[in-house]
């Protein structure tokens, strides 16, 4: 069984325009407007419903919860408007715009690293409103510096390029699949600069994976950010969230620092190995806020390991 499910994709044209509508609403109408589009979407799209609670029942055996798939499904439609534009929306938004919608902890710690001038690089996974991670950065003045595949270079319209965040700067990684070697320079450079360099452990983009325990199974993930942060001699850290009463809750941390060296092999295994557990706790407390992306399937024995990786995102 292969669990992706995906309701709203940026390159979808329904997605970009209801985007759009979201960008010009009051900022409190886009939790109502999304609970109502994934009803809407729970009712007639009778196929996804069933591989999403049939997902939720996987799910909750492997984390114990006591959570009903039925109504963690009914959660997981009326997010997902939410998830895919809310950063969109936020672009340039008023700071009402920003109190009214997101909430921040652990932010500060991101501040008090760059004041040391070595930049920093920010690591997420597939989960929630994850762009969000990036988007806070560049509205407090910061530098985001995104990883991207090459195949998003040539992507003209500037709805699609800032709902995937291609408007920021951006890096883009050879061939999908080909690692970081062409790139390298840049990213370090990037980093040296002061910037912050975002990338999705649990991507498509990397040399092999690692596999980590995650939920009584194992989930791949990529070290090419903590590698880039040990080459860079800079601090590494970890970015989470997911919407909580209608505002996007956004958690920093695990944080890393490097010594005069970088980092011992020892230092980023077991900051990779915070980064799995603070996913996996993300998704014990929101599991309604999960991408089945193939890397959270594979963990949880839903998709098909033997297939290609790349369809297993945006």
């Amino acid at each position: 069984m292969i669990g992706f499910v995906k309701l709203f994709k940026p390159q979808d044209g329904l997605t970009q325009l209801l985007a759009q509508i979201c960008r010009h609403l009051p900022p409190w109408m886009l939790w109502p407007l999304s609970r109502v589009v994934g009803i809407l979407a729970y009712v007639f799209e009778r196929g996804q419903r069933r591989r999403v609670e049939k997902n939720f029942r996987v799910l909750m055996r492997a984390t114990g919860g006591t959570k009903s798939p039925a109504v963690l499904t009914r959660e997981y439609f009326r997010r997902q408007l939410m998830e895919v534009v809310v950063g969109y929306v936020l672009q340039n938004a008023p700071e009402r715009s920003w109190d009214r919608l997101v909430e921040r902890h652990g932010f500060e710690r991101i501040g008090e690293l760059l004041k040391q001038g070595r930049g920093l690089v920010l690591c997420c996974v597939h989960f929630g409103t994850h762009v969000v991670t990036a988007n806070l950065l560049a509205h407090e003045g910061y530098c985001p510096v995104i990883i991207r595949p090459a195949s998003m270079r040539d992507i003209t319209s500037q709805v699609l390029r800032e709902l995937l965040l291609i408007h920021h700067e951006t890096i883009y990684v050879g061939s999908r699949g080909s690692g970081l070697a062409t790139p390298l320079r840049a990213a370090i450079q990037a980093i040296r600069q002061g910037k912050v360099l975002g990338i999705a452990i649990d991507g498509d983009i990397g040399d092999d994976p690692v596999y980590l325990p995650f939920l009584g199974g194992k989930i791949p993930v990529h070290r090419g950010a903590i590698a880039l942060a040990h080459r860079a001699c800079a601090p590494v850290g970890f970015g989470v969230a997911a919407i909580e009463r209608g505002r996007v809750v956004v958690t920093y941390g695990p944080f890393m620092e490097p010594g005069p060296d970088g980092y011992t092999e020892e230092q980023m295994d077991h900051f990779l190995r915070a980064c799995v557990a603070r996913y996996e706790q993300a998704v014990r407390d929101h599991p309604e806020s999960v991408w089945w992306s193939r890397p959270l399937c594979e963990a949880l024995g839903l998709a098909d390991t033997s297939a290609d990786r790349r369809d297993a995102y945006l």
